[in-house]
């Protein structure tokens, strides 16, 4: 707010300045033309503070909101005041012009005079533009505090447009909408119900009737939600056995009354479909007989035609919830679908408020300062200008819809995006935002500007692979191909796991898109020689550090925060990039490495905190364990997740499962011990004892809401949206500043002391994850997408993938 007060009275002291200002008279056209834009922008600011008012009024209706709104109303009355007597000192500025003008004959003089009135009028456009800038940004943070409030923005729309009795295109459809709402007849429903019942008492008869897409046509009109679905072996009287027709028509009614139960169903014994996120693929061709069958709590990989008996049924995976319950019940109450949505579109105006920030202020640049108002550049990108968090954003915003900001945004990569710069810059950070979210947005769109904007950054990383190892090294010059390691403690020279072992899928997927094997060989041969290294005796694990030149390891220290993160989450996301799933092991080596990785971690870095028993995730550090768990590491929940959901050991899946879901709920209690309710970058279990409430910094970091979402897409625990959505409120609350979103220096206080940088993975990472966890789970499915560790999505080798939205 003090910014806004700056601003006003600055224009002000501009206005009366302007006084002096000697004017050849104001020409007719200039004259009609500049009280054209007093009445527009006037009638706009009306507008606005008009729809401001009836904010107000509808949130002073509400329960204990009367306090969340005080703030604003002075900044906007001190605006309108500023408002007259700039105009007081604007028609002062204009008598005088008019009568120096006409003492005056001099073209000299009325050139200097025009100049001068032509600075005013853009003085005049400013404050104008500032104050409607300040009226919608109130309104927009308004608006938040309603659907904080638990009001649908159905309702929202529809108060306000009764309160300003506004005539506008949107309150007549909205208008319209209401009338067209209208209770079925009853003798419609009887009508309906007769026909549903002669549907079920007819449960074994042959489908004549089916269609060759499995579309039964005499029932095809029955509201799919008038059927009950449930478990059992074989079918009643007043039941049948449901036909595939049934779950292509009604898989979302089947998925809301059964959300954690598979489907799944066969034809000569072969699968077909994934079952255990309750999605079935539609595409493959089906028949007249084929069974569908729904399980409780299990993943069928086998079902044999005919009837559905409990015998039938093989190599069942069971889920167990976090009380280590089999049968995994749902903890969090089932959200509905008018709630989901309203959830889905509050993070959605998020992303455009970080958005709108960023462009406005810093456009071009990497990242912006939101309270600053200004640009900002880490040195990871060099002294560059290469617009990460437009590169980062852009498949966030395909996600998202928002086709204007997609669209903007893609111009500038056309135009501007410009990798041919005297710089050096981290090849990870570059490789997995910039190359990342090309290709990404290349996979999504098919756009070929991206991709070729992708090789061409990919040839100028080249050098930094030409380490006597092949191991890439840390940083390369964009122009000169000069590259080194890190310099800095505690790497010293050396490169770093997470680094060097997290560019995997980038360059794998770039050989893929460019039908190019140099890129995949490349990365390729790097992880190949790591892997071919002898691991540490103590641990079986790889240490954090790694000479490119000599081929050592450096000291014995391990992590999966940060220098090891990466590595373990790639080791399993490139055997799924390759089409790696429970039902397909295309690199059975890279899959069993994998397993025998994670055995060791679970060995050496989990430990419990007493005397409650949390999971965590500790640093072991030259045969010492460290006590505390990195919300870096709270990526591993969801890593843990995935390869539960890929394996096709049903014992190993249930550990993994357990694993996940113990260290999601301790990600998630870092977030609730805080008073900002905003996890803390380091969670510390000081003598392995239990973890308590000690601050620390939030960066605006994704983790914990990865966890979340990998946690909600396969147990469907309504408690994972939940938590997402306690998470998204407290980052509204305490993140927001300026014109954006920004870190916090200590989650354990408030108000937020922010650190004043919205970095690029917020909007690239941490608003996607969020809008995922409350849209459907076609919207970028996990059996058809894998994301890198800066969640961009790229397809998954063999699948049908395709982009969808809500």
């Amino acid at each position: 707010m003090k910014s806004y007060r700056a601003t006003f009275a600055c224009l002000f002291v501009l206005a009366v300045h302007a006084q002096s200002v000697q004017d050849n008279g104001r020409q007719g056209s200039s004259s009609k033309e500049l009280n054209q834009l007093r009445v527009h922008v006037e009638a706009q600011k009306q507008s606005l503070t008009s729809l401001h008012t009836a904010y107000k009024e509808l949130l002073s209706d509400a329960s204990e909101m009367a306090s969340k709104i005080s703030k604003g109303n002075c900044d906007i009355q001190m605006g309108s005041l500023f408002l007259k007597k700039y105009q007081k000192a604007r028609d002062q500025m204009d008598m005088t012009v008019r009568e120096e003008a006409s003492q005056s004959e001099s073209e000299k003089l009325a050139s200097k005079l025009l100049k001068q009135k032509q600075e005013m009028k853009q003085a005049h456009r400013r404050y104008l533009e500032a104050t409607l800038d300040h009226l919608e940004a109130e309104n927009d943070m308004l608006r938040h505090s309603l659907v904080v409030e638990g009001m649908s923005v159905e309702d929202i729309d529809e108060q306000l447009c009764d309160r300003l009795d506004t005539r506008s295109e949107h309150c007549k459809q909205l208008k319209a909408r209401r009338e067209e709402k209208t209770e079925v007849s009853e003798e419609e429903m009887e009508e309906r119900e007769r026909a549903l019942e002669d549907l079920l008492i007819s449960p074994h008869r042959s489908e004549p009737n089916q269609n060759p897409n499995g579309a039964v046509s005499e029932n095809e009109n029955i509201p799919c939600e008038l059927f009950s679905y449930i478990q059992a072996p074989t079918c009643g009287e007043r039941s049948r056995k449901a036909n595939m027709a049934d779950l292509l028509r009604c898989r979302d009614d089947i998925c809301k009354q059964l959300p954690q139960w598979g489907i799944a169903h066969a034809s000569d014994g072969t699968i077909h479909g994934s079952g255990y996120e309750c999605n079935v693929d539609a595409s493959v061709s089906v028949s007249g007989g084929e069974s569908i069958c729904v399980s409780s709590n299990t993943e069928i990989n086998e079902i044999a035609t005919g009837q559905c008996d409990e015998d039938e049924t093989t190599n069942a995976y069971t889920n167990v919830d976090q009380n280590n319950n089999v049968g995994g019940a749902t903890d969090g109450e089932e959200l509905n679908e008018e709630l989901v949505h309203e959830r889905r579109e509050y993070i959605r105006d998020m992303m455009k408020t970080a958005w709108r920030g960023y462009a406005k202020h810093a456009w071009g640049e990497n990242e912006l300062r939101p309270a600053s108002r200004t640009g900002f550049s880490q040195g990871i990108f060099g002294s560059t200008q290469m617009g990460a968090t437009i590169v980062d954003a852009l498949d966030t915003l395909k996600i998202m819809g928002l086709d204007e900001e997609l669209e903007q945004a893609e111009e500038w990569v056309e135009k501007y995006l410009n990798f041919d710069v005297d710089t050096s810059v981290s090849v990870f950070e570059v490789t997995i935002r910039h190359l990342g979210g090309l290709l990404s947005a290349w996979s999504l769109t098919q756009k070929k500007m991206y991709l070729d904007k992708a090789e061409d950054l990919a040839q100028r990383l080249l050098p930094a692979f030409k380490s006597k190892t092949g191991v890439p090294m840390s940083t390369t010059n964009l122009r000169s191909g000069v590259s080194s390691n890190w310099n800095w403690q505690p790497a010293n020279g050396k490169a770093i796991l997470s680094e060097f072992g997290g560019m995997t899928l980038e360059w794998e997927y770039l050989s893929e898109a460019t039908q190019n094997p140099l890129y995949g060989d490349l990365i390729g041969n790097s992880s190949k020689f790591i892997l071919e290294q002898k691991f540490s005796s103590a641990t079986g694990l790889p240490p954090n550090w790694f000479d490119t030149q000599g081929g050592t390891w450096g000291p014995e220290e391990f992590s999966l925060g940060p220098y090891g993160d990466s590595w373990y989450e790639y080791l399993l996301k490139s055997w799924v990039l390759q089409g790696g799933s429970k039902n397909h092991n295309p690199d059975p080596i890279a899959r069993s490495t994998f397993d025998d990785v994670i055995a060791n971690v679970r060995k050496h870095l989990h430990h419990r905190s007493q005397p409650s028993g949390m999971l965590y995730l500790a640093d072991h550090k030259k045969g010492r364990v460290e006590h505390h768990m990195w919300h870096l590491s709270c990526f591993a929940p969801g890593m843990y997740a995935l390869s539960a959901m890929t394996s096709n050991s049903s014992e190993e899946a249930a550990k993994y499962m357990q694993d996940a879901v113990e260290l999601t709920a301790t990600c998630r209690n870092g977030y609730e011990l805080h008073e900002t309710k905003l996890g803390p970058e380091k969670m510390e279990f000081k003598g392995q004892q239990d973890l308590t409430a000690h601050g620390g910094e939030f960066f605006l970091r994704p983790e914990t809401m990865e966890a979340y979402f990998y946690l909600w897409r396969t147990t469907h625990d309504n408690k994972y949206r939940e938590w997402a959505w306690d998470a998204a409120k407290a980052i509204e609350t305490h993140c927001r500043c300026g014109d954006g979103y920004c870190g916090v220096r200590n989650v354990a206080k408030t108000p937020a002391d922010h650190d004043d940088i919205q970095q690029s993975f917020f909007l690239a990472e941490t608003l996607k994850y969020l809008y995922l966890i409350f849209s459907d789970d076609s919207v970028m499915n996990l059996s058809e997408w894998v994301f890198n560790t800066e969640a961009h999505p790229f397809p998954i080798r063999g699948t049908r993938a395709a982009f969808k939205t809500d």
